[in-house]
């Protein structure tokens, strides 16, 4: 069988910003998913990377750069959950207009989490949602943690945003960012909203997210499977790791395609 064949892609958001994305095209397959980096992160992030060229084999595939991150157009302090979420609905339709069937949705860490609003706030738009390690309690995230610091507080109070990180890898975290993340909360009462397929990956040794959060969400919908993956980390650094994840959505995804 052919390879897939990869193609740089541009579109316009609801915003009017220009996303960047790469198609994997399967020669046979339009059968599509979209894949979804994290935070501060990018299509070409080695966990995104490396499940792409696995699921290429059997699906075509679309990985982009929400606003503001990478070869999109944006700024990064206007990011929110919101607009990510707004992000993946104008991929959507992006996809649909190029008459490709948009049969699942991958997203790891922060697009985790975003999967789950997605799938909230347009159900049965996406009929299979793969969260891989989603933080539930948004409370808990590194961003809302610094703000708990006195020095962060003010810097928030004086300028409407702090920066947060090191030398090389410092971000402006805004005064709007930390109010979404505080009304959002913690988000597992949205596990009873849910009406497609959900299947959760967490790796067991997640120092970054606990795999807690993900088995508590699923105890609010018997529903939603989670699929503990012995040893990963955040980021499923070993390779075989990452194959058990996409082995596993190729399986569910082969094993629904009558109902597609």
């Amino acid at each position: 069988m052919q390879s897939a064949k990869k193609q740089k892609v541009f579109f316009k958001n609801s915003q009017g910003e220009k996303l960047a994305g790469i198609l994997h095209l399967h020669p046979i397959n339009k059968q599509i998913i979209i894949l979804c980096h994290g935070s501060r992160g990018r299509k070409e992030s080695s966990l995104i990377s490396r499940l792409a060229n696995l699921l290429e084999k059997k699906y075509s595939l679309l990985r982009f750069d929400f606003s503001g991150n990478g070869e999109s157009e944006g700024l990064f302090e206007k990011e929110s959950y919101a607009k990510d979420v707004e992000d993946i609905h104008s991929v959507v339709q992006f996809l649909q207009a190029q008459k490709y069937t948009v049969i699942a949705l991958v997203g790891h860490s922060k697009a985790a989490t975003e999967t789950i609003l997605f799938a909230n706030k347009y159900p049965h738009l996406i009929p299979f949602l793969f969260p891989i390690t989603p933080r539930i309690n948004l409370l808990t995230t590194q961003e809302m943690l610094a703000y708990q610091k006195l020095k962060y507080k003010k810097q928030v109070e004086m300028k409407s945003f702090y920066y947060f990180g090191n030398k090389e890898n410092n971000f402006k975290v805004t005064k709007e960012q930390l109010q979404e993340m505080q009304e959002l909360g913690d988000i597992s009462s949205l596990a009873k909203t849910i009406k497609d397929t959900m299947i959760i990956f967490h790796g067991t040794n997640d120092t970054t997210i606990p795999i807690d959060e993900s088995k508590r969400f699923c105890l609010k919908n018997k529903k939603i499977k989670l699929i503990s993956v012995q040893g990963a980390n955040h980021i499923f650094s070993i390779d075989k790791e990452i194959e058990t994840v996409s082995k596993q959505i190729i399986i569910l995804l082969t094993q629904k395609k009558s109902s597609l």
